[in-house]
């Protein structure tokens, strides 16, 4: 396979897997990472998630192949499709329907709130989807904003079966958390052995997000006895109140056998709520409105922050460039995009072209950050992993970064990072602090990440830095790093 660079991106990506040709990328998680392909055989575009390398090992390829399998028993309007799985110099990938939409998360990052009725629909919609999976011997176990796309016809699509269950699986067993703690239910944080019910707790968590606001970050189960305070706020009568309060708290009850005991259960009651003593006619086209309009809006943010970020460097290119190997390309915008998001790589591109030297490239980073401690943090998380790649490639490569990455205030101090050669000794307490604080927003890949990095970081904060960098999303990645 073959490594060209794509222009939204600074992972490498290969130009063909198996029959399909890549044609960009969509994104990135926990797991793995998502193409744009194409399919000339039907001509078809379809979306490719490809196992990320530093979990391919057997249990993760199983996994893998797992979610290929539940994914493809569920053949439903609100499922997103899987068409093929295959292998490519080794790493397994699936090819699945490819969705053009948002995803929940992203939604309600955009907007301050969503109407109760379009709220609900989409509520609707991920019930209709588990109610199909669970009749199909299929639980979803990770149901959350980031998995649920949102199209603009108004359509509802439950997506990444990655830690799916299917009824003859063996490849979970009890003891073993599987999902996002924030949307977990009890049972689950306990690694005991869950149900569709486990879902329906999720959903009940994400209802409660859309029409309270609530998103919690730390993993802790959701404040049943809140409900009601929260919901107090809300243009809706008492008797609707109520009725909202009663639905968010019989989803959340710490007992399974208390809560709905089926997908279709949930529905009903909040169709009855939405619609009492009436056939419920969902708002379609007001989400497809709004969804489109939050696109939009996302879109038009995303283009203002490359206009800026490319900025106006002057007329006229520098008489000579200096060259940007891609490891050195990777490791600025991973450094930088804790400050400017996913626009990082196409900053460093830009900022390299008009750069005569590394140092000169580091300063004009730093400059597009607006926040002096922030600047100087963004010069110390460099030197940082830095160190782990001098550790790792030889001091050959050393001299430039060295130079550029320390703040002034530690050039040529000799007690910078960099100098550190081995891996760091940490605690089995420190690194299962660790763990947990960072399986709020990975899940159960936490363990496994904190395990490998550790062998590879050179400091404590080091470490810090290298697992935080695989959160996909900005904001979490910073609210991770400020917890610590």
């Amino acid at each position: 396979m073959s490594d060209p660079q794509d222009h939204h991106s600074t992972l490498r990506i290969p130009k063909r897997l198996g029959k399909y040709e890549i044609r960009g990328v969509v994104g990135e998680g926990g797991m793995g990472v998502v193409y744009r392909g194409y399919d000339a055989d039907i001509d078809r575009l379809v979306a490719i998630k490809v196992l990320h390398a530093h979990l391919k090992d057997r249990e993760f390829v199983q996994r893998f192949r797992q979610e290929a399998r539940a994914a493809a028993r569920c053949v439903h309007r609100n499922i997103v499709a899987v068409f093929d799985f295959g292998t490519e110099d080794e790493l397994p990938y699936m090819v699945m329907e490819f969705v053009d939409g948002i995803d929940l998360r992203s939604m309600l990052k955009a907007e301050a709130s969503l109407p109760i009725r379009q709220s609900c629909d989409i509520v609707l919609q991920v019930l209709a989807a588990l109610e199909y999976s669970h009749e199909h011997g299929v639980v979803h176990r990770d149901i959350k904003p980031g998995n649920i796309l949102l199209l603009g016809d108004g359509l509802v699509k439950v997506a990444d079966f990655g830690v799916a269950k299917l009824d003859t699986s063996e490849l979970t067993h009890v003891g073993y958390m599987i999902g996002t703690p924030s949307y977990m239910s009890p049972e689950g944080r306990l690694g005991k052995v869950v149900d569709g019910r486990a879902d329906l707790y999720a959903v009940g968590v994400v209802l409660m997000e859309l029409l309270c606001g609530m998103r919690p970050h730390d993993g802790r189960p959701a404040p049943v006895d809140e409900v009601g305070p929260m919901l107090s706020g809300l243009p809706l009568g008492e008797g609707e109140c109520r009725d909202f309060q009663r639905l968010i708290e019989r989803a959340l009850a710490q007992d399974p056998a208390e809560r709905f005991q089926t997908a279709r259960e949930f529905a009903d009651a909040l169709k009855t709520i939405l619609a009492p003593n009436k056939v419920y006619q969902p708002s379609t086209a007001e989400l497809a409105a709004t969804v489109i309009a939050t696109r939009e809006q996302i879109n038009q943010r995303e283009h203002d922050v490359r206009a800026q970020a490319a900025g106006t460097q002057g007329l006229g290119a520098p008489l000579s460039q200096f060259s940007l190997t891609g490891e050195e390309s990777s490791l600025l915008s991973q450094a930088l995009s804790s400050y400017l998001g996913p626009v990082s790589g196409y900053v460093v591109r830009e900022a390299s072209a008009q750069c005569q030297s590394f140092d000169q490239l580091v300063a004009r980073l730093a400059d597009k950050i607006p926040n002096q401690r922030e600047r100087e943090q963004f010069r110390r998380t460099l030197q940082q992993q830095v160190a782990g790649t001098i550790a790792a490639t030889g001091a050959g490569m050393a001299s430039r970064y060295t130079r550029a990455a320390a703040p002034a205030s530690m050039a040529g101090s000799g007690t910078g990072t960099a100098s550190h050669t081995g891996a760091v000794a940490l605690s089995p307490q420190q690194l299962d602090e660790l763990t947990q604080r960072l399986a709020v927003y990975l899940g159960p890949m936490a363990s496994r990440l904190v395990t490998q990095m550790a062998r590879r970081a050179t400091s404590l904060e080091q470490l810090q830095q290298l697992v935080a960098d695989r959160i996909p999303d900005v904001d979490e990645r910073r609210r991770f790093l400020n917890s610590l």
